[in-house]
């Protein structure tokens, strides 16, 4: 049984282009007192307001091979990594020069001190989506590679 709200996003998710975020998604900003997002680019996180990336369609057609795009479909967050990704954005969310060889399982985003200014924003980006889903239990991000068996599950939410 789910939530006819979160049913609505799992039936119709959202996917957002996070390798060319522009500089100002994911920042925190200040929330006026009593606003309510309804402008569905932003997402409320504590008192602050954070600014999403471009959401594009859900659509194999989208994914670039050297892209990285998050698919929330409110019950989980799917981070699909394209096997071409920049080193160095591979290297400021994982700490590491390729994630050739890497089980995509074993991966995650934490949020440390110290984080570069990609990860920090990227990380500001989860956690506003997540407040988002309150009511919902907290959203597992779920690392795909490109090419990885498990890639099926993120496929699985694209329309075509």
């Amino acid at each position: 049984r789910m939530p006819i709200p979160l049913s609505k996003t799992f039936s119709c998710p959202n996917m957002y282009v996070i390798h060319t975020m522009t500089p100002d998604c994911g920042r925190l900003e200040p929330k006026a007192e009593g606003e309510t997002p309804s402008d569905p680019s932003y997402t409320v996180l504590g008192n602050q307001r954070v600014k999403l990336p471009q959401q594009t369609n859900l659509s194999s057609r989208v994914l670039a091979s050297d892209g990285l795009y998050l698919l929330n479909n409110g019950k989980e967050l799917l981070l699909w990594v394209g096997r071409g990704l920049r080193p160095d954005i591979v290297q400021s969310l994982f700490g590491l020069p390729s994630l050739d060889g890497i089980d995509s399982g074993l991966l995650r985003i934490v949020p440390t001190q110290g984080d570069n200014d990609f990860k920090t924003r990227l990380c500001n980006v989860l956690s506003g989506l997540r407040e988002r889903k309150r009511c919902s239990p907290f959203q597992q991000l779920h690392v795909i590679k490109e090419g990885e068996p498990v890639e099926a599950n993120f496929r699985a939410f694209l329309l075509d």
